[in-house]
């Protein structure tokens, strides 16, 4: 929004300016509310990835400025899919350990050389 209020001031062809033209609207009507409310809508068009239609960056910065966000964004986005990841296997607290203690089995098991049977008759005593 920032980005926005300076281009009130300075008069420059930018994302806001578009925005006030295609929807005809009077640029000097836009309070810092409105300049804020549609550079959210405008972020969250970038965060989504839903795409572009009625709000675009017009000047290099603000082209620069959208790229960084949506390489940032990203980021954020898979760091959030691998949190929800990591709760859903996380549920089952029991499934977790249960599976820790069978995988550290299997390795003393491997280390020593057991024969299958052993290896077998110990894996059914977990059970």
């Amino acid at each position: 929004s920032f980005l926005g209020m300076m281009a009130l001031a300075a008069e420059q062809e930018t994302w806001l300016r578009t925005y006030a033209i295609r929807t005809a609207q009077d640029i000097d009507s836009f309070g810092i509310v409105d300049v804020y409310t549609i550079a959210m809508y405008f972020n969250a068009m970038t965060i989504t990835g839903v795409g572009y239609g009625d709000v675009n960056p017009t000047g290099l910065l603000e082209l620069n400025l959208s790229t960084l966000t949506m390489f940032v964004m990203g980021f954020v986005w898979a760091w959030v899919l691998a949190t929800i990841i990591q709760v859903v296997n996380n549920l089952d607290a029991f499934a977790t350990h249960f599976q820790k203690v069978n995988d550290e089995m299997n390795a003393v098991m491997e280390s020593r050389n057991l024969g299958q049977a052993l290896r077998t008759r110990s894996r059914k005593h977990l059970h």
